[in-house]
């Protein structure tokens, strides 16, 4: 079937509903299994730390997969890394990600690889990004919309790199944001 139209008011209600849905499915997780979530996590970042935070955050940020990247980060929270410590690795983990995308945009651009990869997002983020140009990169940045994605349409369609780079700092926003927002779930006890 042919990618649906990114529809901006649902994509508003999305992103309310999703943001919910993550205080609501965080909350719910830490309080029925508290423990065995902080064990978890303490091993997460014992053996991980910093760098998985990192490399969680790049391949869902470079490649359309239905990744869950807050978990990363929640996981880092919980594990006892503090906020700014795992901010910052999610951050660079995601602008990262996002220049991956961009490069294996350009290079795949007109593959049927590139046309597949678009399509499995179920809309339509290539006409998106062709309409509004870099205002639909910082949608994506922002929202529910796959970042991936459209990081791979700015690179096929050659934005030039400042530019996108420049709006991906958007990203900021959205991770550190939902990373604080975690954080505020549990008093601000976590990542303290």
């Amino acid at each position: 079937p042919a990618p649906s139209p990114v529809d901006v008011r649902r994509l508003i209600v999305q992103t309310v509903l999703v943001t919910v849905g993550v205080v609501l499915v965080f909350g719910a997780v830490t309080a029925l299994a508290r423990e065995q979530i902080v064990g978890l996590s303490r091993a997460f970042v014992d053996v991980l730390g910093g760098p998985g935070i990192w490399l969680g955050w790049l391949v869902s940020d470079a490649v359309p997969f239905p990744i869950v990247p807050d978990a990363f980060s929640a996981a880092g929270l919980l594990g006892g890394m503090s906020f700014p410590v795992v901010a910052a690795w999610a951050c660079t983990g995601s602008l990262s990600g996002g220049l991956v995308g961009y490069a294996l945009g350009a290079r795949l651009a007109g593959t049927e690889r590139y046309r597949r990869v678009l399509a499995r997002t179920g809309v339509d983020i290539e006409g998106f990004v062709r309409q509004h140009g870099p205002k639909a990169l910082a949608v994506a940045a922002l929202t529910p919309l796959p970042y991936s994605a459209a990081s791979w349409v700015c690179g096929a369609g050659r934005v030039p790199l400042p530019t996108f780079v420049a709006v991906s700092l958007l990203r900021v926003v959205r991770v550190a944001g939902y990373l604080a927002l975690l954080r505020s779930l549990d008093g601000g006890t976590i990542g303290g």
